[in-house]
């Protein structure tokens, strides 16, 4: 079966976003709609503000409903190519909103088009960090710790309870079972 041409473009845009994405260490996602089912073969790179994604091998931003405070016509210019900013309307609280539409974004303003969307970038481990990680996280090797002991006495007033961790028991427990013997 062969690819039509359409079908070509949307695989080489998915190379695209998985490339960019890898080289800038961002999440990528599928676009979907409000019930969470996807929606078409579009990958996105979401952030706080907006979305990135590739159309015809190009970058482009979209964000909807965007404040007006952290994406300036200024700044939406100087990520450059083609540009779209829609008229600025205001919530109950008199904060402004407005639509933003970049294409054609040029490589030496990605990293700026990154900024604007608010997409945080994935943490890298290094070997050191996986493997100190990997060892706290590991259950075969963590150290066994005793239960919590109670904390005042009985003669003082009463008990404090306990705070039970799991697959633990109080001491009452043991002390309980050891008499049951």
């Amino acid at each position: 079966m062969t690819m039509t041409r359409i079908e070509a473009m949307v695989e080489r845009d998915q190379q695209n976003t998985r490339a960019f994405a890898e080289r800038f260490r961002l999440p990528v996602d599928w676009e979907r709609d409000i019930e969470g089912k996807i929606l078409n073969d579009s990958l996105l790179i979401r952030g706080r503000r907006g979305e990135l994604y590739f159309d015809a091998g190009k970058l482009c931003m979209l964000a909807l409903n965007t404040p007006v405070s952290g994406m300036s016509t200024e700044a939406i210019r100087g990520l450059g190519g083609k540009w779209w900013v829609g008229e600025i309307w205001r919530d109950a609280g008199r904060r402004g909103f407005r639509d933003v539409k970049v294409q054609d974004i040029p490589e030496e303003n990605w990293k700026r088009a990154i900024k604007l969307c608010r997409v945080r970038t994935r943490r890298i481990l290094s070997k050191d960090e996986r493997a100190a990680l990997g060892a706290r996280l590991n259950p075969a090797r963590r150290p066994s710790n005793p239960p919590i002991e109670i904390l005042g006495s009985r003669d003082s007033g009463g008990v404090i309870p306990t705070a039970t961790r799991p697959n633990h028991t109080s001491l009452e427990a043991v002390a309980a079972k050891s008499q049951a013997r």
